[in-house]
C-alpha cells in the first residue's frame, strides 16, 4: 500500500516565510496606496476624524459609552441626561472639531431643557 508521504517537508514545499511575508507587506502597502489615492475629501476628513480619536484613550472610552449607555433607549431625555452626565464627567472629546466641540459644550447646558430638538440633533450629527 502506497501512502502520500505527509510529512512538513512535502507539504510546505517552495514555502519561505521570510519571502513570502516580504510579499504580503509589499501587497498591503501597494493596496493601502491605492486605497489613499481613491478616497474623497470626505472619506480623508472622516479618516481624520478618527485618527484623532484613536490618540487618545480617554476620548474613546468615552465615544463607547455615549453610543453604550446614551444611544442606547429611544426616550430622548433619558438620552439627553445620560449625555449631559458623561459629558460633566469625562468632558468633551478632543477629536471632535471646534465647532462640534462648541455644540456639544452647549448641549451640555441646556440639552437636557428640550431633548426633543436637541437629541436627535445630536445624533444625526
Amino acid at each position: 500500500m502506497n501512502q502520500p508521504d505527509s510529512t512538513p517537508s512535502s507539504t510546505l514545499q517552495g514555502f519561505d516565510p521570510e519571502q513570502d511575508a516580504a510579499a504580503a507587506i509589499e501587497m498591503a502597502a501597494d493596496l493601502l496606496r491605492e486605497s489613499r489615492a481613491l478616497q474623497t475629501p470626505q472619506e480623508r476628513r472622516q479618516q481624520s476624524e478618527l485618527d484623532r480619536m484613536i490618540g487618545h484613550d480617554a476620548d474613546k472610552a468615552t465615544l463607547v459609552e455615549m453610543t453604550d449607555q446614551a444611544f442606547r433607549t429611544h426616550t430622548p431625555a433619558r438620552v439627553a441626561d445620560q449625555m449631559t452626565h458623561l459629558l460633566d464627567l469625562q468632558g468633551i472629546p478632543r477629536f471632535f472639531s471646534p465647532v462640534e466641540q462648541a455644540m456639544l459644550k452647549g448641549f451640555q447646558s441646556f440639552g437636557e431643557y428640550l431633548p426633543g430638538v436637541a437629541v436627535p440633533l445630536v445624533k444625526e450629527k
